[in-house]
């Protein structure tokens, strides 16, 4: 079983990733964009085995590398069996956000303040 974590630029993506690997696997920066492919690593999650994949964030962009990054991460979603749709809590949603759960339905949303590492999910 696959699960793509997916979201905006700098959400808490790859920090969720390495937290649930419970290792620093994928770089994490500040600076929007660091992620370019796909990292994927298998876990096991209560005796289950699931494979976590750690996306680019989705944005519109005319840089050419995070495009593929971005094409990458659409083709990520639709190979996957479980989509998780990361957003920061600490901003407003927005048109990228809605426009991203078109392309997960259904959806599972966290939501993720970066500058706490603090993670909520609805109930």
């Amino acid at each position: 079983m696959t699960l793509a974590i997916v979201g905006r630029p700098n959400v808490g993506k790859s920090s969720l990733f390495n937290r649930l690997l419970n290792e620093e696997r994928a770089i994490v920066t500040p600076i929007p964009g660091t992620t370019r492919d796909t990292v994927a690593e298998t876990a096991n999650l209560g005796g289950i085995p699931l494979r976590f994949v750690d996306t680019a964030g989705v944005r519109e962009t005319v840089d050419e590398v995070e495009k593929i990054g971005v094409e990458r991460t659409i083709a990520a979603i639709a190979d996957s069996d479980l989509r998780l749709m990361v957003v920061d809590a600490s901003g407003p949603w927005t048109e990228d956000d809605t426009s991203l759960t078109g392309e997960i339905a259904p959806p599972g949303i966290a939501a993720h303040r970066p500058e706490t590492n603090q993670t909520w999910r609805p109930t």
